[in-house]
């Protein structure tokens, strides 16, 4: 109610008219966020319908009382921080308030005298006017609210579904105005705002799949400058369809501007239920391949997010994430391994930060010719029951030996690794994030590791040539080019993509923000190796891109484009398989002339899109290409219910489990139990066996053999024990099969 504007409050600010007088005349006034809640005029019953600053500060104090922790600092850590607002911040803005209407001899347009984001205005409109923002950001969380990207299930009616009917044609969701007068009746969410000079215009208009955000002279109120100028921009973009979509649609409006066709009131937000299904039935016949859930198990739970996969050379698939303490029902510390031969999850090593905490972990990348595994994160020990290392930001395991060591020195810094990435040929590991190498030019962000020389020396030509800022994706080509994107800087120039080249000895621009509307947090080279790179939300340009071949170092769409139906595209994932082309994961429904949900491959020789069956059901936060599958996926499937948690679903393309195999046939020796078997006749193929043998009282034994072998040998058993033998056959990445009908023998004495 309070949020809705119907909690019955009334508005200290415009309640007495004295009031934003004072506020004008004391800009450092003594007034805080009780004040605004408190000596309020009575006003309309709960449920009714009235304006009231005062009710979102009230919020605001409770949000402080039932946490122990103060506004500012909640605002920061649960919204600016992870939605990446690098532009907001709080009031007040030293030198913004305009103290007269008068400006060097001319009216300000709608000038007030006074009004700005004083110490005062923004103590008592904490929660209802106290942040500012650029442009930029506005848009940003614009896009992520009503996009629904930040609520889920029926959460996400309260602020995209229908608001409290006033009779007017504007009125209050929660936190936010509908308005069906903005253009035409065209359903539109946002907010005006803005102080004296300024105005201000935030708008989402789903119909159009746009976010708008707009920044003018003038006053924060409604049919400003800001308003003004988003509504004439918005009619630039709102066009009728082509011809040739006007032909398919038939008489479905398509021919019509959105504003037009619009319905001013949205349909129930009714999420289908395969939101919360990971992959599909499991089932497949004579082998096919389909979705398979890798996450599930009897109990399941998952705790924590998977962002960051790879598949190991014996076929285990390693998953690491954000604060990831359960994976399966198993309790892990931030690495965990599904091993296909028993289809259950179990810790793989423990990452920790400083505190104790689990760690994050942005990157695994796994060199099978030289038995490696690289991990990337903000951790500074790493452990399992062979070895213990304090390593920060970036270890390597030795797959032969178990044990995991530090690269060299280490690097310096508060590190965080966002990304690694291995030129296979070479075995040299680019790094990412935020550090500083070790060595005489002591560079930051970037690294490159060789496993014979240690840190690599990334020269600069001269001091304006040093790369600054966090980088959040790496590419390595085997010539020994880097390729680092992120919001950076070399000297004074701004660039979203810089690269590194042996030849030149200094980093260099590929890309600025007149080429890509935001920083490409994915990278990676195909099999011709030319660097792919895949952005997040933009205002503008395609989210896939490669460098062209034809124009030097620029830039141009992959294809025919990824494409979200009246939305935009985003890229969440990208990665290479092992044949050369690149699988492609984000919020998408086309891929080219392909219709696919969330995930396709490109192919740079056949210059085209193809999809993976139907699809995933959400874009995956991680994919990862092998021999045995062509794409495993991480994805966070959305719950259907008011603050339901949704759940954490790991998935491959992939045969299903082989069917049961028959009971093998026994041969007994004293110590030993020879198994044979046949192939099954039906279903997948397997990738290999595993045959058991127990006995009461003793401890159970086991032989493996791979795909095309039909017996293998159990050791170490008791002279004349009595075991019962089952067979399994497994599939990579699927799963083990149903164990056999037991077979007894008895080993000799």
């Amino acid at each position: 109610d309070l949020l809705r504007h119907e909690g019955g409050m009334s508005d200290w600010l415009t309640d007495k008219y004295t009031r934003m007088d004072w506020l004008i005349r004391n800009a450092n006034g003594k007034v805080g966020a009780k004040t605004a809640v408190q000596n309020l005029l009575p006003r309309g019953e709960i449920g009714d319908f009235d304006y009231s600053n005062s009710s979102f500060t009230l919020v605001t104090l409770a949000a402080e009382k039932a946490t122990g922790v103060g506004w500012r600092e909640l605002v920061e850590k649960l919204i600016i921080r992870p939605l990446g607002l690098k532009e907001t911040s709080f009031g007040p803005v030293a030198g913004a308030a305009r103290t007269h209407i008068w400006s060097r001899g001319k009216m300000r347009p709608f000038g007030q005298s006074g009004w700005g984001p004083t110490k005062s205005v923004a103590a008592v409109l904490r929660g209802a006017g106290d942040l500012f923002a650029t442009p930029r950001d506005l848009a940003r969380f614009g896009e992520l609210l009503w996009g629904d990207r930040l609520l889920e299930g029926s959460q996400t009616q309260l602020i995209n579904g229908i608001a409290n009917l006033t009779g007017l044609p504007w009125s209050y969701t929660i936190g936010s105005m509908m308005d069906r007068s903005w253009l035409g009746t065209l359903r539109t969410y946002g907010h005006t705002g803005g102080y004296s000079g300024v105005s201000t215009s935030l708008r989402r208009i789903p119909e159009l799949g746009v976010t708008i955000a707009v920044t003018a002279n003038g006053m924060g109120t409604p049919g400003n400058y800001a308003d003004d100028l988003a509504i004439n921009l918005i009619g630039l973009l709102d066009t009728p369809a082509p011809s040739a979509a006007q032909a398919v649609a038939g008489a479905s409006g398509a021919g019509l501007r959105a504003s037009s066709r619009a319905n001013p009131e949205p349909f129930p937000v009714t999420p289908p239920a395969s939101l919360l299904t990971c992959g599909g039935s499991g089932t497949s016949v004579g082998g096919a391949p389909s979705w398979l859930d890798l996450s599930s198990t009897e109990t399941g739970d998952w705790s924590g997010l998977v962002t960051a996969l790879a598949e190991l050379p014996d076929g285990r698939l390693v998953a690491g994430g954000a604060a990831l303490t359960r994976a399966g029902g198993v309790a892990v510390a931030g690495l965990a391994a599904r091993d296909p031969k028993v289809g259950r999850w179990v810790p793989f090593a423990s990452l920790t930060r400083a505190d104790g905490s689990a760690a994050t972990v942005n990157e695994i990348r796994v060199d099978g010719a030289r038995q490696r595994l690289y991990v990337g994160g903000d951790f500074v020990r790493v452990s399992n029951a062979k070895s213990r290392v304090a390593a920060k930001g970036i270890a390597m395991l030795n797959l032969k030996t178990g044990r995991w060591t530090a690269l060299g020195d280490g690097l310096r810094g508060a590190v965080i690794v966002r990304s690694i990435y291995l030129d296979q040929a070479s075995g040299r590991v680019a790094v990412g994030g935020r550090f500083t190498v070790p060595g005489k030019s002591k560079t930051v962000s970037v690294g490159v590791w060789d496993g014979a020389k240690g840190w690599v020396e990334l020269k600069a030509g001269s001091g304006s040539d040093v790369l600054q800022g966090v980088v959040e994706s790496v590419a390595l080509t085997a010539s020994g080019v880097v390729h680092a994107s992120g919001h950076l800087r070399i000297g004074s120039q701004e660039a979203l993509v810089a690269r590194w080249s042996p030849l030149v000895a200094g980093w260099t621009v590929s890309a600025t923000t007149s080429v890509l509307g935001d920083a490409p947090h994915a990278l990676v080279l195909d099999g011709g190796g030319m660097l792919t790179a895949g952005t997040g939300v933009g205002w503008y340009g395609s989210p896939l891109v490669r460098e062209s071949q034809l124009s030097g170092y620029g830039w141009e769409r992959v294809g025919g484009g990824v494409t979200r139906s009246r939305r935009a595209a985003w890229i969440t994932a990208l990665a290479a398989t092992p044949d050369g082309r690149v699988v492609v994961g984000g919020a998408f429904d086309a891929a080219g002339s392909a219709r696919t949900q969330h995930i396709a491959v490109w192919s740079a020789a056949s210059q085209s899109f193809s999809a993976i069956g139907e699809g995933l059901d959400v874009e995956p936060d991680a994919l990862v290409s092998s021999v045995n599958s062509v794409a495993y996926a991480s994805l966070r499937l959305r719950s259907m219910e008011a603050g339901g948690r949704g759940r954490v679903c790991i998935t491959a393309w992939g045969a299903a489990p082989p069917s049961k195999p028959a009971a093998p046939v026994l041969t007994a020796k004293r110590t030993s139990i020879t198994v044979g078997w046949t192939a099954p006749p039906t279903g997948s193929a397997p990738s290999g066996w595993v045959a058991e043998a127990t006995a009461k009282g003793q401890t159970t034994r086991s032989c493996r053999a791979v795909a095309s072998e039909r017996d293998c040998t159990i050791t170490s058993l008791t002279p004349g024990t009595k075991y019962s033998v089952r067979l399994v056959a497994y599939t990579i990445p699927a799963g083990p099969s149903p164990r056999s009908d037991a077979v007894k023998i008895s080993t000799k004495k």
